[in-house]
């Protein structure tokens, strides 16, 4: 099967290689979550060498109330700009624990015609300690870690970093494919970049793959950096590296505010 989204940041986050464990207790509660419920955030991803343009999709987060909790419920709609005919566009919904934690996730790429082409649907059942996995109509199971996160809601996780403490993180991803990864985030402190017109302060975070006896190869990696806006709550701003893993271009993504 084809790697699904080869062009985008939300659920790309470099799926083929990442490290170690996470510490944040499942029944934390971000603070600032619910301050971008409600508001649409549009992300486009440009080659960072050429600025050619090659995606952009609208986000909307919203707090509901599903079985008694309380979640993030995101809806999400994109489309490739790299093809004026043949190109792709994608609807992803799914719903998140107020921590980042994931409970649902639904995606579905269509082709020019409308067609839908790639489904995936995944399902955390905490009750019963494991993650039920359909990737078109194949389905796979694996076993829910606590430090277990979704390529496709990695950045609301992301904004509950423990920005103020300055740490190192480790933690479990599952892609779409659907594989589990190991992924190691490096605290690299504050710096400001420029967004549009505008010079925002930002916390930068790198991704590392731990792997194994041959973390020595990782020099020869094209690096993985997120910022995030340092007042809360913590607001994705940029993300650079790979656009889907090895032999795909090395892309800026950003907020368009």
């Amino acid at each position: 099967m084809k790697p699904l989204f080869p062009n985008r940041i939300l659920l790309s986050l470099f799926a083929i290689l990442f490290a170690l464990l996470f510490t944040i207790p499942t029944s934390a509660e971000s603070p600032n979550i619910k301050d971008i419920a409600g508001k649409t955030y549009t992300l486009v991803s440009k080659v960072r060498s050429s600025g050619g343009l090659r995606w952009q999709s609208c986000v909307k987060p919203i707090i509901v109330k599903h079985k008694g909790e309380t979640f993030i419920y995101f809806a999400e709609e994109g489309k490739e700009c790299i093809a004026e005919e043949k190109y792709k566009t994608w609807i992803s919904s799914g719903y998140s624990y107020l921590n980042g934690m994931p409970y649902w996730i639904r995606v579905t790429v269509k082709d020019s015609e409308g067609k839908a082409i790639e489904e995936v649907e995944k399902f955390y059942d905490r009750e019963n300690k494991k993650v039920i996995c359909n990737v078109n109509g194949k389905i796979k199971e694996f076993e829910l870690k606590e430090n277990l996160f979704d390529k496709q809601n990695i950045v609301i996780f992301l904004m509950n970093y423990p920005f103020q403490e300055g740490r190192d993180l480790d933690f479990y991803l599952l892609t779409h494919d659907p594989t589990m990864y190991k992924i190691n985030a490096k605290f690299r402190g504050k710096e400001k970049i420029m967004a549009g017109d505008n010079e925002i302060e930002c916390y930068k975070l790198e991704m590392l793959p731990d792997l194994g006896f041959l973390n020595f190869i990782r020099v020869f990696i094209p690096k993985t950096y997120f910022w995030f806006e340092a007042t809360p709550p913590h607001l994705f701003a940029r993300y650079e590296g790979l656009e889907s893993g090895i032999g795909t271009p090395y892309v800026v993504v950003e907020i368009v505010k």
